[in-house]
């Protein structure tokens, strides 16, 4: 107990608490970078402090406290921020918050600089070989309070991912595929939350033809009548790249544990589906162009995974505890980067199209979905909200971010396109619509559940699609016309909740 263990044993709680508050939808493999960012800056801090100081211990406690106080900063800030909502006031002065968090920051480390202090006639003695040991111990029960549930629930819930992931799989186990003949690069581009164009026209006054006669000119077939099978992406892409309806989900995981049905094992499904599975055994490599969001920021089982800066929603999230929630009122270091994230789809497409064949490249793209930061021009238009989910947006910024990610897809395809060899089959097809109308249900199953479908499969002059395909039979389409898998299409079917 007499080491300083603690600063490093602490800079594994940040993380921690945040997956254990967020563990429904986080996985592991998302508190690793974040965790080994923390660290490195922790032993920086404690290299400094050791530095200046001259007494390891002391360095320890200081770093100890700065790194717990940082992560601490939203806890700080809420009884300001109630206390101005109580008084009907403006919103909380954020420099207001950041002098006083800062204050007592410097107060405190100022008091952790020393052994003993002269108040007065008063005389304070800090025992810093005391310190430390408690700091240990109480280090390790912070971490362990947090570890210990959370790797209890993953050992659980992976063993159940398993039987559902089997479960998928089972219909295709036997599935007999010629795979001698040639094989198209496949791309299967999602547009998060891409609007129906009915809707775009109804609800926003948005008219996207010049977008879809574009896909048309090129050969795509643009679903005249296209629907999401579900209303969220969680189901929606586990469904499609499944290639089936996954009401047994549900059902497995009640079997098996009866409590709520994470987020996460809907990830896994997705990020072991049988897209992939039978692509990979004709042997293709799997192509992820990182989402920035869960589960496609990475996929485990990808040959290559693209990013075009390593930030995701965990990470943007827990950030967002630091002072840099206000820090970013002036300086919007996390709004740029955020953004830059967002754009790995049109960065690295010419690097994904490059990679040789065969190649299933998924590019999932958040550039249609909030926050609706981008203009139609790209340009960084406001601030990054405090949640990236649902927000209260104008017309301006929704429809600037629409006509941006339209644009941004149009180049992504004539790139593709205008590679030499053979032509690649691609898919764009968002994973729903948007979600801004809860007030009507008719309304938002309108917005939710229409969708953009569009295929482009050469040589086979559409076919296998028709008016109203849907999400979980692109890929049998797919199969069916290129390997000659012989599935049977599925009917069509929507399921749309209000909770989604």
């Amino acid at each position: 107990l007499a080491l300083p263990l603690h600063p490093y044993i602490f800079a594994f709680f940040p993380s921690l608490a945040m997956d254990m508050e967020q563990h429904q939808f986080v996985l592991p493999e998302d508190c690793l970078l974040p965790t080994l960012v923390i660290e490195i800056a922790t032993v920086v801090l404690f290299l400094i402090c050791w530095g200046l100081l001259k007494n390891a211990k002391r360095a320890a406690a200081i770093t100890s406290f700065t790194l717990m106080w940082w992560f601490s900063y939203r806890a700080f800030r809420l009884p300001f921020s109630n206390l101005f909502d109580m008084l009907g006031t403006s919103p909380v002065p954020p420099l207001l918050v950041l002098l006083l968090f800062f204050g007592v920051l410097i107060t405190v480390v100022i008091f952790l600089s020393k052994d003993r202090w002269q108040i007065g006639k008063h005389e304070e003695n800090i025992d810093h070989n005391k310190l430390c040991s408690m700091l240990n111990v109480l280090s390790v029960l912070c971490v362990m309070t947090t570890f210990v549930p959370l790797a209890s629930f993953e050992i659980s819930d992976g063993v159940i991912r398993k039987k559902i992931v089997a479960a998928l799989q089972q219909p295709f186990e036997n599935l007999k595929l010629k795979s001698n003949g040639a094989k198209p690069d496949i791309y299967y581009i999602i547009p998060d939350a891409y609007p129906n164009s009915r809707t775009l026209q109804a609800y926003w006054q948005h008219d996207n033809k010049p977008f879809l006669d574009f896909l048309k000119n090129k050969g795509f077939y643009v679903v005249p009548q296209a629907f999401s099978n579900y209303s969220c992406t969680t189901l929606s892409m586990s469904s499609s790249l499944n290639m089936q309806y996954i009401d047994l989900v549900p059902r497995i995981y009640a079997d098996n544990k009866g409590e709520n049905l994470a987020d996460a094992v809907y990830w896994r499904i997705c990020q072991n589906s049988n897209v992939e599975k039978i692509f990979k055994g004709l042997g293709y490599k799997f192509v992820n162009v990182s989402s920035a969001t869960w589960p496609t920021d990475f996929m485990p089982s990808a040959d290559i995974n693209l990013f075009s800066f390593p930030l995701n929603e965990f990470s943007t999230f827990l950030i967002q505890r630091t002072p840099w929630f206000d820090i970013e009122s002036y300086f919007p270091l996390l709004r740029n980067l955020n953004c830059r994230a967002r754009l790995a789809a049109p960065l690295c497409i010419d690097q994904a199209a490059k990679v040789p064949g065969p190649k299933f490249v998924l590019i999932h793209t958040t550039l249609s979905h909030g926050p609706f930061i981008f203009d139609e021009h790209g340009n960084y238009s406001r601030a990054l909200p405090d949640k990236t989910g649902l927000e209260a947006v104008s017309p301006e910024n929704y429809i600037g971010q629409i006509r941006f990610s339209e644009s941004e897809l149009t180049k992504m395809v004539s790139l593709i396109l205008d590679k030499p060899g053979p032509k690649p089959v691609i898919i764009i097809q968002s994973d729903h619509g948007a979600y801004f109308r809860k007030s009507n249900m008719d309304e938002f199953y309108n917005e939710v559940m229409r969708n953009l479908n569009a295929y482009y499969l050469p040589g086979m002059d559409n076919k296998g699609l028709y008016e109203t395909i849907s999400p979980v039979n692109s890929f049998r389409v797919v199969l069916n016309d290129y390997f000659d898998a012989g599935l049977p299409l599925l009917k069509d079917r929507a399921y749309c909740s209000k909770d989604s």
